[in-house]
């Protein structure tokens, strides 16, 4: 038998992935390297033993806030709270605005784009989406997030708890009712506001960054990953760019100069709560056993 047809052969019979599933070949799902992994992922994090489910945790989804972590401080940090805990229970962090493993993989596809693999006979072996990039998640927050404290600081929108969630940035990170009212004093107040939207936005996209890191590297550690050839460039180099902006993004996040903002609020309260993610750098390795 000739080497092409064996080899053609094997392709449409595919590859094993996630979950020991046959992928890529002649009838089979393809590969999608983003996708498949941050819900292998996502499913390792929350204590699930199917890498490849993709149901709501139970009480995920309520967003920023809407269940402390283990720690009570922020939502990026701490024991099992940031990660969801075992368990199908959401226990704070992720959970709580990614409430599914597809809302956590559609967020990693968007920011870092996809890679689909086949190894059919006659299809096309590697297709590529790109991603939107970080820079666009935190325009979109903070464009929603301005809107949001806008409408509390005109009255439009009560300053109830709920409310406060939705424009905060994690237990640790959040607006106070001080702080809205002071918006509502202050001379300054609409370039105020609009600075406030940009960190808390600043914050939400660097925590999902932190949590999509600790996605795929969780992912990339299941078997049918971890010994599949398939996609292992795609995800070290996303990596290695979700590292670099984090090391870039360290020294806003240890000043406090960055929260001139705050300052006409604080005699009402300190709207970063008692820590704030100054005292908590995230860690930087990137262990991915493929990097030599």
């Amino acid at each position: 038998m000739p080497k092409e047809r064996v080899e053609d052969e094997a392709g449409n019979r595919g590859t094993t992935w996630v979950g020991g599933e046959k992928r890529g070949g002649s009838g089979q799902a393809p590969i999608r390297v983003m996708n498949d992994t941050a819900t292998a992922g996502y499913n390792i994090l929350h204590g699930r033993t199917n890498t490849t489910d993709t149901s709501p945790v139970s009480g995920g989804g309520g967003g920023w806030g809407s269940v402390p972590t283990d720690d009570g401080n922020w939502a990026g940090g701490g024991g099992n709270g940031s990660a969801g805990g075992g368990g199908s229970a959401c226990r704070g962090g992720m959970c709580t605005v990614w409430g599914s493993p597809q809302e956590a993989a559609q967020w990693i596809s968007k920011v870092a784009g996809e890679e689909v693999h086949r190894t059919c006979d006659g299809c096309e072996k590697v297709t590529t989406e790109a991603g939107a990039g970080l820079m666009r998640d935190l325009e979109d927050e903070q464009e929603k997030l301005a809107q949001d404290l806008a409408s509390m600081v005109n009255g439009t929108t009560p300053t109830t708890p709920e409310n406060l969630r939705k424009v905060s940035a994690g237990p640790g990170l959040s607006v106070s009712r001080g702080v809205i009212e002071a918006l509502k004093t202050d001379p300054e107040g609409p370039l105020l506001l609009h600075r406030l939207a940009g960190e808390m936005a600043l914050a939400r996209t660097l925590t999902k960054a932190i949590w999509a890191r600790r996605l795929l590297l969780a992912g990339a550690s299941e078997p049918g990953i971890s010994d599949n050839e398939e996609g292992r460039p795609l995800l070290i180099g996303v990596c290695r760019s979700l590292i670099g902006t984090l090391i870039r993004s360290r020294p806003r996040w240890k000043s406090d100069k960055r929260w001139p903002a705050m300052q006409p609020a604080r005699r009402f309260g300190d709207a970063r709560g008692p820590r704030g993610p100054a005292r908590r750098s995230p860690a930087m390795p990137c262990p991915i056993r493929w990097i030599n």
